[in-house]
């Protein structure tokens, strides 16, 4: 009878080993191809992230683009009342320098009037970029786009290898299922053996 159960513990241990090079070899398996659908995952969500960053710059380029005029107009609209502004505190100034006041009395206008400039300058800027800010957009559309078609190279490759080791395991993934499910059920039997 000892040696009967000291058979079959034997036998337990055989099977529990068994079962567990089984299972490891199937989660090598799976584990090899849920690496590759993460790195696909990746590969998509870099393809939508391009694609929104390629229609924000698109949209910004025809924007500006179509709109040109109407934001030159805009931009001299806004240069009219720093104009008359600038030309006032220029009147001012030479009235002062005129009447020969303190130094003290002109450093605000000065400062005002630089402030003036300054604005009217950045403006200036403003209008003089934009061809250049269009150029760009264009450029980062294009630089995006070539990314975009490495992206999808790199996914179909991919792709490609997934469902070509998809092919390649599917016949050992069924014959370890197979073969967890049978050992699972022999150890069971085994497990009831033991305590008979």
């Amino acid at each position: 009878l000892a040696q009967a159960k000291k058979n079959k513990a034997a036998k337990l241990q055989e099977l529990e080993q068994k079962c567990a090079q089984t299972n490891a070899s199937l989660q090598k398996l799976r584990g090899d191809l849920s690496a590759i659908s993460a790195k696909i995952t990746l590969a998509d969500s870099g393809i939508a992230e391009i694609d929104k960053r390629h229609a924000e710059a698109s949209a910004e380029a025809l924007r500006l683009e179509t709109d040109k005029e109407s934001i030159r107009k805009t931009i001299e609209d806004k240069k009219k009342p720093v104009y008359s502004k600038q030309a006032t505190l220029q009147d001012k100034l030479k009235l002062l320098e005129t009447a020969q006041a303190p130094e003290l009395q002109k450093a605000p206008l000065r400062d005002e009037l630089k402030k003036v400039q300054e604005q009217l300058a950045y403006l200036e800027n403003e209008k003089q970029t934009m061809p250049q800010k269009i150029l760009e957009l264009q450029k980062k559309c294009e630089v995006l786009q070539q990314k975009r078609t490495e992206f999808v190279a790199q996914r179909e490759k991919l792709s490609a290898a997934l469902a070509e080791r998809e092919a390649k395991y599917a016949p050992d993934i069924e014959r370890l299922e197979d073969e967890a499910m049978a050992l699972d059920a022999a150890l069971i039997k085994a497990r009831e053996n033991l305590t008979k």
